[in-house]
């Protein structure tokens, strides 16, 4: 007697093919393992996902969000058009030399270098130098430029954090939708009423209260004025009305969802608590994306310092090399373990266990051989 899994799509297409040669008995198991379908270039992008684990049966799969997402992260950290091009080059070189799992992580360096390449020229960064210094190209790639980044004042510094910030806010209230749509999916009721749903409420109504806050001048006082709210472009007032009814709702929802269902009015306390500690958590979560504009900033000042040593004539050109191969080097690997650490510990903690039990062929894959079953 022999013992498996077989996709349900697939079940028909074993029996067809064990006709003949075994009695084929099919009984539906709830608890079986997870069958990761990912083609392409989505399937470079699982081993992000599988640092937290393969997700269990009611769980999504988050593969193809983060091949969109991840990319984008390490690119706005790694913001330079001459290195994110040397990284798409090297990343093309390793997916036509290498195999396996090799040539997927080829696939994701040049997504890498793709997206750095284009947030480079946006901020106008070629090797550090300025793309309108390029001979030739210089005046055409200029046309690119959306911002002076080394200026490094306050209003540039201060657009550059927010953009992380805002790409920050956009993946969090992702991961709680995503969470919100499996316990849906799940028939969760109680855990929809009593965490999710208020979660969702909870920061959504913060965010419109926070920019109401800084419309009105940092002042309670007004942020039921006509000022208008940054970002948004809505009055203070107009914020407040929306956003104080949904952290209201939000709140109840916490206290007392619970005592409810389990006819315990000590359960308020562990509302109370879990208010507390889900404020906390939504403020840390949102303001550790602001490390992508950091990055970026960070990247900048050190080419700046890199392309000091040009002033020490032609004994400065090998130190220019040499310090663009030390940055990158450098850099290349601290932006991969932000970009992973943003996942796994900003992201997934909304909505992803990865507890899951990988779903394994009767053939293995392999790389260089080609193993094949004959009935």
């Amino acid at each position: 007697v022999l013992k498996g899994y077989v996709p349900r799509d697939k079940v028909d297409e074993l029996g067809r093919r064990l006709k003949g040669i075994a009695n084929l008995i099919v009984e539906e198991d709830g608890h079986g393992p997870t069958l990761m379908e990912n083609k392409g270039y989505v399937k470079s992008f699982e081993s992000v996902t599988l640092a937290q684990g393969p997700p269990s049966l009611h769980e999504v799969d988050p593969t193809p969000i983060i091949s969109v997402i991840f990319p984008i992260f390490y690119g706005l950290m790694f913001a330079d058009a001459g290195q994110g091009l040397l990284l798409f080059l090297l990343g093309l070189f390793i997916y036509g030399r290498a195999r396996g799992d090799l040539r997927r992580w080829g696939i994701a360096l040049m997504s890498f270098g793709t997206v750095a390449t284009i947030v480079g020229l946006a901020i106008g960064e070629v090797f550090g130098f300025s793309t309108g210094h390029i001979p030739y190209l210089g005046e055409f790639l200029s046309r690119f430029k959306l911002i002076e980044v080394k200026e490094f004042t306050s209003e540039v510094v201060g657009k550059v954090l927010t953009v992380g910030i805002l790409f920050g806010i956009f993946h969090i209230i992702l991961g709680l939708l995503l969470d919100f749509y499996q316990s849906v999916r799940g028939k969760e009721w109680e855990e929809i009423s009593a965490e999710k749903l208020p979660s969702l409420l909870l920061y959504i109504g913060g965010l419109l209260f926070a920019l109401s806050f800084i419309g009105g001048g940092y002042r309670f006082s007004n942020i039921f004025s006509d000022s208008i709210a940054p970002l948004i472009g809505l009055p203070c007032s107009t914020l407040a009305y929306i956003s104080l009814p949904l952290i209201a709702t939000a709140i109840l929802l916490l206290l007392f969802t619970k005592p409810i269902f389990h006819k315990r009015l000590s359960l308020i306390i562990d509302g109370v608590i879990e208010l507390l500690l889900k404020i906390i958590e939504f403020m840390a979560n949102t303001i550790s994306y602001a490390r992508l504009g950091i990055l970026l900033l960070v990247h900048v000042a050190l080419m700046m310092v890199v392309n000091l040593s040009l002033g020490a004539g032609i004994i400065g050109i090998p130190l220019v090399i040499i310090g663009n191969i030390g940055v990158m080097m450098l850099e290349g690997l601290i932006v991969y373990i932000q970009a992973l650490r943003l996942h796994v510990y900003e992201w997934f903690t909304k909505f992803y266990r990865g507890e899951g039990i990988p779903f394994r062929k009767f053939i293995s894959e392999t790389i260089r051989v080609r193993i094949k079953w004959i009935s």
